[in-house]
Order: structure tokens, then C-alpha cells, then sequence
């Protein structure tokens, strides 16, 4: 995937997607815990998928990072 529009557009189906799929999630099983928690992570995935989502997602990053230690995506060379 090299062009912007194309990246954006297979965002916003993956996004749309996520919720479409979480939505019927809760529809068929609203008392299945199992069903909250499918829906919950496809949420979770939409939202990472937004540009708040993705600020969120480097904050938490840069919080759980340990310092000294080598490696992952938090650390610059």
C-alpha cells in the first residue's frame, strides 16, 4: 500500500468494519460476556484506527516504556 489515498480508504473500511462487526457482536449475544469482549476489542481496533486513537495508543507507549532498556518502538538512535 504506497498511495495516501489508498491507505486512508482501507482505513476507513477496516474502521467502519470493526464496528459494524462489534455492533452485531452485541446484537446476537448482548448477555454473552464472551460477545462484550469480542465487541470491546473491535472497538479498542477502530479507535487505533483514528487519529486520536493513534496519539492515545504513542502516549501509553511512552508511558510503559521502562527506561534503560533496549529496544521496542518507543526508543530513538
Amino acid at each position: 500500500i504506497k498511495s495516501q489515498v489508498q491507505k486512508a480508504k482501507i482505513r476507513k473500511v477496516t474502521f467502519l468494519l470493526a464496528v459494524f462487526m462489534s455492533s452485531i457482536s452485541i446484537a446476537l449475544g448482548p448477555g454473552s460476556f464472551l460477545n462484550w469482549l469480542i465487541a470491546i476489542g473491535l472497538w479498542w481496533q477502530a479507535f487505533t484506527l483514528t487519529p486520536t486513537g493513534y496519539w492515545f495508543v504513542g502516549i501509553l507507549d511512552k508511558l510503559l516504556t521502562i527506561p534503560g532498556w533496549k529496544g521496542g518502538e518507543a526508543t530513538s538512535s
